[in-house]
């Protein structure tokens, strides 16, 4: 796990979306390396992106709930006004959606989906434009709309599994050289299972960010050594400190 040791974190999401976590276990001299197991493309029809954009001054919230929202949403919404109060579900998503141009933006003290929905300051009958992708689940609407929000939630971006398989990272797995492996998705469980194989995935600690990426991991054959009570960067350390060498799992 530690550079001295040869052993290491394997992190199922590209290296550009999880350098924050890579740096964090650099810090504390431990090496981590990143596998993408999907890809992100444009939703199936970009219709409802093309109307909404046009007349985002209806919504009294734009909810995002992760950083591809905010990537796959931004083009459509170049030219509109940014006045619309948005919602991010954690810092990095918070983070994307600054640099995309929102300066009004709220996250919960929890970074997870369902707290988000659970303490919105919200109040009845306010309208919410959520963008999402087309693997998301109806917690955090379903949560809204009992609120008494009205929630128009459209398609963003569509998430599908890379059918490229990982031989080197197999072969780390089965030698034992990988101390932990950090899913951050439904969709990256399965990612990884087609890159690596079910077997691999057996040989290492499943690391879960987020309890819907646990529920997943245990569907999937693949039950969560540790789930993340958020999506933050603190959640991400608390999760994986089990695994450090114990002066880095102290410095968490």
């Amino acid at each position: 796990m530690t550079r001295e040791s040869g052993q290491y974190i394997l992190i199922a999401r590209p290296r550009g979306r999880a350098r924050h976590l890579v740096d964090a276990l650099g810090d504390r001299g431990v090496e981590a390396r990143c596998l993408s197991v999907l890809d992100v493309s444009p939703p199936s029809d970009p219709s409802q992106l093309v109307d909404v954009a046009t007349r985002l001054a209806e919504f009294d919230w734009i909810v995002f709930t992760s950083v591809n929202a905010v990537a796959a949403f931004r083009p459509y919404a170049n030219g509109s006004s940014r006045e619309t109060r948005v919602a991010a579900v954690g810092p990095a998503t918070a983070r994307a959606a600054r640099r995309a141009g929102w300066t009004d933006i709220w996250t919960p003290r929890r970074a997870t989906g369902v707290s988000l929905a659970e303490t919105m300051p919200i109040d009845e009958r306010e309208s919410i434009l959520l963008p999402r992708g087309d693997r998301a689940d109806d917690q955090v609407p379903s949560i809204l709309v009992r609120r008494g929000a009205t929630v128009h939630a459209i398609e963003a971006y569509r998430t599908t599994v890379r059918a490229r398989k990982s031989p080197r990272f197999r072969r780390d797995l089965l030698a034992d050289r990988v101390r932990a492996i950090v899913v951050s998705s439904p969709s990256a469980v399965r990612g990884l299972i087609v890159a690596v194989g079910h077997d691999a995935c057996c040989r290492a600690p499943i690391v879960a960010i987020g309890p819907t990426t646990g529920a997943a991991a245990i569907e999937l054959g693949l039950p969560p050594a540790r789930v993340s009570r958020s999506v933050d960067l603190h959640g991400f350390l608390d999760a994986v400190a089990p695994f450090l060498p114990p002066s880095e799992a102290l410095a968490t």
